[in-house]
């Protein structure tokens, strides 16, 4: 019974229209559920062997649209590459002779300071932090402690002490007299 609940809706739902049951889109698969079970004709297991074999109809479903999906998509690539055409540039003998010519004396001057081994750095970076300045205080420089613990920083924290009334009425009573 509880396998009913772990399938999708759509397989509850033709499994209901399969058992002669009047279902509607509409309904959870709780409900669902209620009338397939208290069906008249309802028997667990050839329940469960018919909602198998509704499972395994709409993977095969899935599958198949899956494979026509991935052919279409194949053909359109292939179609893309057929309808593109690369030009292709006309070879002559003498002229393109000139022009490579013209292009290597254009170039001797440019790749004097070329070279391609100081491209790349010798090593490859690492997450080495081996070489990052060490933690210290702001304030006082020292590596004990960070500056939230500097005891030579000058934090004011404004505290309001309750005084009880009759301590405060003493010590008023005290500056009267003296």
């Amino acid at each position: 019974m509880s396998f009913l609940l772990k399938g999708k809706q759509e397989d509850l739902l033709e499994l209901a229209t399969e058992l002669g049951l009047e279902a509607t889109v509409d309904m959870t698969k709780p409900m669902l559920k209620n009338l397939i079970t208290k069906s008249a004709g309802y028997d667990e297991e050839d329940t469960k062997l018919t909602y198998e074999g509704i499972v395994e109809e709409r993977k095969e479903r899935e599958l198949l649209e899956e494979r026509k999906r991935r052919d279409n998509l194949k053909t359109l690539k292939l179609k893309t590459h057929t309808l593109t055409t690369v030009p292709r540039p006309e070879v002559r003998g003498s002229n393109q002779a000139e022009h490579f010519r013209k292009f290597d004396n254009h170039n001797t001057r440019r790749t004097g300071n070329f070279n391609p081994e100081r491209r790349y750095l010798d090593t490859p970076p690492s997450r080495d932090f081996d070489r990052r300045a060490p933690r210290k205080c702001y304030i006082c420089h020292s590596l004990d402690h960070l500056s939230f613990n500097c005891p030579k920083a000058r934090k004011e924290i404004k505290r309001e002490n309750p005084i009880p009334k009759y301590k405060a009425v003493l010590s008023h009573r005290r500056k009267d007299y003296t």
